[in-house]
């Protein structure tokens, strides 16, 4: 429809409804595709899940192992939930002891600034008293 707006736009021009029909129609096919080879993929993914729930359900035994194999992934998840929790909890402590010692080094390093100044300025101080006695 965009394209027969910017036609009659620039050239004045109208289609014939069958030249738009067809347009229309050859758009519509294309989508039509594009949603049936999408549907196509996911149909396959419902159909391994759907056999794979048949072999459950057909085979009591297997349906209990099943379950037992559910149940230690989700307790080795839970185990690996709480290192990841320990671990970021490590972490958050280190960063707060790394933050102190850089102000402890911040105030260290202002500390020999203030020295350095006060050192320079005696020694200009002594400087001056000694040039004002040479002369």
């Amino acid at each position: 429809m965009d394209n027969i707006k910017m036609l009659y736009a620039d050239n004045n021009e109208l289609l014939d409804f069958n030249e738009v029909k067809d347009k229309m129609m050859t758009q519509k096919k294309k989508a039509m595709t594009n949603l049936k080879e999408q549907a196509s993929g996911q149909m396959q993914l419902f159909q391994n899940i759907k056999d794979i729930s048949n072999m459950v359900n057909d085979n009591e035994d297997f349906g209990h192992e099943v379950a037992e194999n559910t149940l230690d992934a989700l307790s080795i998840f839970n185990a690996d939930m709480k290192i990841l929790a320990l671990n970021a909890y490590q972490l958050q402590d280190l960063l707060e002891l790394t933050l102190k010692e850089n102000d402890v080094m911040l105030d260290w390093i202002t500390y020999l600034e203030q020295t350095t100044l006060e050192s320079e300025s005696a020694i200009f101080k002594a400087a001056n008293k000694a040039t004002s006695i040479t002369t």
